[in-house]
């Protein structure tokens, strides 16, 4: 019976450790960089643009991009994606997208932005959808 007693402690210990580690994992740091998504049309070309301010000038700052069109069942389309972008304190992103495919029609620019600092990472999600 006090073998029970001591192995249930034990678990219950256990489990309150590990519950605690999760919750510090959990615990983000807010960057608090300033993400302006734009999306413009000019006939058959689409300006996607992507303007990320960090707050410290040396944080770095990551972005992967993506352009969909929305197809007429409601689904999503994507027409064109770029991965990798990266600066330091400021990262400024323009690139067009020319087809005869681009009509009016509502578009989505989405993005995924990671600021690092000597604090942490801070990962930024969003999305610019524009009837164009």
């Amino acid at each position: 019976m006090k073998i029970i007693k001591r192995v249930c402690a034990l678990a219950l210990a256990l489990m309150m450790l590990c519950s605690a580690g999760a919750l510090a994992a959990e615990e983000r740091w807010d960057s608090r960089a300033v993400v302006s998504p734009s999306l413009t049309r000019s006939g058959s070309t689409l300006t996607c643009e992507l303007h990320v301010v960090a707050m410290s000038p040396s944080d770095k700052i990551s972005a992967n991009i993506s352009l969909a069109k929305q197809r007429p069942n409601g689904g999503w389309e994507v027409l064109d994606y770029w991965t990798g972008e990266e600066a330091t304190g400021k990262l400024y992103f323009e690139e067009t997208y020319t087809s005869t495919e681009v009509t009016g029609g509502t578009y989505r620019l989405s993005y995924t932005v990671t600021v690092t600092s000597s604090k942490g990472s801070d990962v930024i999600e969003g999305e610019k959808e524009s009837s164009l």
